[in-house]
């Protein structure tokens, strides 16, 4: 919950500018992990709800999971900018792009866990580039 709600604030930080929201979330948790011993990593990475996350991709049909996703997903086509999503008007889309940079966050995240901030530059590097190529096809102005 408490990543959700500074993800919130990060969105409304950056008025409504999602691609700057997520990237930014994801350098801030590689900073707290940069920081942290291993507990702490697995502190983190348990409270930023990608453990939680991680569940639920592997739980189809999962009723709490489609709830929470609902509310998020409705929150956030309310709050970003979609003049920044080529989401076509269709909430599928929409989904499937916030769906992907939550991954692509995700998986740095995890990367900088299991590397131990021996290669925080580089993962950073690509998290940028995977964005840049998710943008690619999911900002208009691309």
């Amino acid at each position: 919950e408490d990543s959700r709600r500074f993800f919130r604030e990060l969105v409304i930080k950056n008025k409504g500018d999602f691609w700057k929201a997520i990237t930014d979330w994801t350098v801030k948790v590689a900073g707290y992990l940069k920081e942290g011993n291993i507990q702490q990593r697995i502190n983190i990475l348990v409270n930023t709800g990608i453990m939680k996350r991680a569940v639920d991709w592997s739980e189809d049909g999962n009723c709490k999971k489609q709830e929470r996703e609902k509310e998020q997903l409705d929150w956030l086509m309310e709050k970003l900018d979609l003049s920044l999503l080529d989401y076509r008007g269709s909430r599928e889309r929409f989904e499937a792009i916030v769906k992907s940079a939550h991954m692509i966050s995700g998986l740095a995240i995890l990367n900088l866990i299991v590397y131990q901030n021996q290669n925080t530059e580089k993962i950073l590097e690509e998290f940028n580039l995977k964005m840049d190529i998710l943008r690619s096809g999911a900002d208009p102005r691309k």
